[in-house]
C-alpha cells in the first residue's frame, strides 16, 4: 500500500505538484471542479508536470457543475446526482471527466454520488440507478471503473444501488470521516462491508455529530473516531493493494501542509 495524496487542480497545479512531490509523495488524486479544464492541452501539461515531478496520478476525482451546498439542509438536493433537474448535466459532467481521465492514461473516476434514498422504489432512487447504469456502461468500454466516496449515504443503500446497475466496474472509494461526520456508519463497520466492494480508500479523520448538530468535524489523522490502526489492519488482512490517498479540508496551506506531511508519517508507521 502507498501513501498518496489528493491534489485540488485550483490555482498552480505545477507549484502543488512540485511541493506535494518535495514533501515525498509519488502519487494521488488530482481533483476538479472547473469542467474547462477537461481539454487536451490541459491533459498534455498535466502528464508534463507529473513526469517532471515523477508523481503518479492513481484516480480523477470529479466534481459536477451548477448549485452545490455542503451545509445543512441545502446538502440533500444539491450535490451529486440526486437533484432531478441536473440530473443529465452531471451525467455529462462525470462522463467528460472519464473522456479526460483516458488522456491521462487513469482508470479510476471518483466522485460523491450525495444523499441517494434508501427507499429502492423511490422515482430519485430508479432515476439514479438508470444514470449510473448509462455511465457504468460507457466507462466499462475503455476498461474504466467508477468510485463512489462514501460519506452522503448509508452504506447498505450505495451497495444495493452499485448491484442493481449490473456492472461490475463500479465500487467504493471508503472515507473514513466523510461516514463519521455525517453520522452514516461508524468506518470500521462499513470498510468490513464494503470489502467486495473496495477499490479506493482516502485518508481523513473526523469526530461524530454531537449535541444535536448535523455535522461533525474533520480533524488531522488519528485525532478523531476513524480508528487507523483497525483499519490499516484490515486493509492488510483483506489484500487491499491499493493506495491510500490524504484528503485535508477546510484548513489554511500551511496547515494542509504540516497536516499532509504528519498524516504521512503516521500512516506509513501503521503500514510498517
Amino acid at each position: 500500500m502507498r501513501v498518496g495524496i489528493l491534489v485540488p487542480w485550483e490555482g498552480d497545479i505545477e507549484e502543488k505538484i512540485a511541493k506535494v512531490s518535495s514533501f515525498g509523495f509519488k502519487c494521488g488524486q488530482i481533483s476538479i471542479w472547473d469542467m474547462s479544464l477537461y481539454t487536451e492541452q490541459s491533459a498534455a501539461e498535466l502528464k508534463s508536470i507529473c513526469a517532471k515531478n515523477q508523481f503518479e496520478i492513481t484516480s480523477l476525482w470529479c466534481g459536477w457543475s451548477g448549485p452545490v451546498d455542503w451545509s445543512y439542509p441545502g446538502m440533500y438536493s444539491t450535490l451529486g446526482l440526486v437533484p432531478a433537474w441536473l440530473r443529465n448535466q452531471r451525467m455529462a459532467d462525470l462522463m467528460n471527466g472519464a473522456a479526460f481521465g483516458r488522456l491521462l492514461g487513469v482508470k479510476d473516476i471518483v466522485t460523491h454520488i450525495g444523499y441517494i434514498p434508501d427507499n429502492p422504489f423511490s422515482d430519485d432512487y430508479i432515476g439514479i440507478t438508470n444514470a449510473l447504469g448509462v455511465i457504468g456502461a460507457e466507462l466499462k468500454k475503455y476498461g474504466q471503473r467508477l468510485l463512489f466516496e462514501t460519506g452522503e449515504e448509508l452504506p447498505v443503500t450505495l451497495v444495493q444501488m452499485m448491484k442493481a446497475t449490473g456492472h461490475d466496474n463500479l465500487g467504493v472509494n471508503l472515507d473514513p470521516s466523510n461516514l463519521i461526520t455525517s453520522g452514516r456508519a461508524n468506518a470500521v463497520d462499513a470498510l468490513n462491508y464494503f470489502v467486495p466492494f473496495l477499490m479506493g480508500m482516502h485518508a481523513k479523520d473526523g469526530t461524530r455529530p454531537e449535541a444535536g448538530e448535523p455535522h461533525g468535524e474533520q480533524v488531522p489523522l488519528g485525532k478523531g473516531h476513524a480508528n487507523f490502526p483497525e483499519l490499516i489492519r484490515i486493509l492488510k488482512a483483506i489484500g487491499y493493494n491499493g493506495d491510500i490517498i490524504i484528503e485535508r479540508e477546510g484548513v489554511t496551506e500551511s496547515e494542509w501542509e504540516a497536516d499532509a506531511v504528519a498524516a504521512k508519517a503516521y500512516l506509513e508507521g501503521l503500514i510498517e
